[in-house]
């Protein structure tokens, strides 16, 4: 979006991945397949950011990245046997929230998914449940993540919205 008025200026309000079985055509480049991305996704990462920047405790990431890769096998890819189009992550900047941001991204998957036949899957933030729920999505099941020897815990909702829905 445009800063300020200023349209030489822009900054991101919104980011959404997805994961597209057969999303890109291979391309044969010197003897090795590379993915066609689309759409273009990469952004410049500004120099100070040159490493990975760990947030939180890592145990605690590595168990959330585990028992969702998991999950989506048992809740997604082993039930959509023929692919799925699934919401990786979704942000949007605080300043933009509840403008349309990311309803329209969403959008994008969704309509990706149609176009393929197949169904748009996500785990569900509690910021996003509503938006998804609006937008047709319904549960189909929730998984817990949660460190051993720990009594917190979350517990993530799994969404599927069918492409004839």
């Amino acid at each position: 979006m445009p800063v300020g008025g200023d349209a030489a200026r822009t900054q991101v309000v919104a980011f959404s991945a997805w994961d597209c079985p057969q999303a890109a055509p291979k391309v044969r480049s010197s003897g090795t397949f590379f993915s066609v991305l689309s759409p273009p996704t990469l952004i410049s990462m500004p120099s100070s950011l040159s490493r990975p920047v760990t947030i939180g405790y890592r145990d605690r990431q590595n168990v959330f990245r585990e028992t969702c890769a998991a999950s989506k096998r048992d809740l997604f890819d082993t039930r959509y046997p023929r692919g799925h189009v699934f919401l990786k992550i979704l942000l949007c900047h605080p300043s933009f929230q509840r403008r349309g941001a990311g309803r329209a991204l969403t959008e994008w998957g969704i309509d990706e998914a149609r176009r393929r036949r197949l169904n748009t899957t996500v785990f569900a933030s509690p910021m996003g449940f509503e938006l998804y729920r609006k937008l047709g999505f319904r549960e189909i099941g929730r998984f817990k993540v949660q460190l051993e020897g720990e009594d917190v815990f979350l517990e993530i909702p799994a969404m599927v919205l069918r492409p004839d829905s």
